[in-house]
């Protein structure tokens, strides 16, 4: 009995590390260069009137079955930066969970948030707040982007 006992150890030991192992690689292999995590959907950036900058949403969803997330944010960009900068915590003016918008007619949704560029420096972000009907919810807001230029408004809507 003892040597089954002593056996069964190792093999649940083996079994372990072998997982540790598979997972710390798996991750090490997901994770970028730089530390930042990647976005799981970029939409095409929506440029200012006068060409001068630019507004990009990413996605950035995953954890499976066990812990799901999913998170939306805005940056904003100079029109002539890579769309790679938009990952930087310095360009991001808007962040929060993902929600939808519910639209009277008909069944249909549409993602939140709305992007608008009202001026050529004004940029106005709808956000719904649907998903603060049970529990309250996170956002994250800037005024203005990184270099001063564009003033943003926000508006909270179902």
């Amino acid at each position: 009995m003892k040597k089954v006992l002593g056996w069964l150890v190792w093999v649940l030991a083996g079994v372990g590390l072998t997982t540790v192992i598979v997972l710390s690689v798996y991750a090490w292999l997901r994770s970028p260069a730089a530390g930042a995590p990647h976005p799981d959907f970029v939409d095409k950036p929506i440029v200012s009137p006068d060409g001068a900058f630019k507004a990009v949403r990413l996605n950035y969803n995953g954890g499976g079955a066990i812990a799901p997330y999913c998170y939306d944010r805005l940056a904003v960009l100079k029109g002539d930066a890579p769309i790679s900068d938009a990952g930087a915590d310095a360009a991001m003016v808007f962040g929060s969970d993902c929600a939808s918008f519910w639209l009277d007619k008909g069944p249909a949704i549409e993602r939140s948030p709305k992007i608008e560029w009202t001026a050529a420096n004004e940029l106005r972000v709808t956000f719904s707040i649907n998903r603060t009907a049970n529990k309250a919810g996170s956002f994250r807001l800037r005024k203005q982007d990184a270099t001063g230029s564009i003033r943003i408004s926000f508006i909270a809507h179902d």
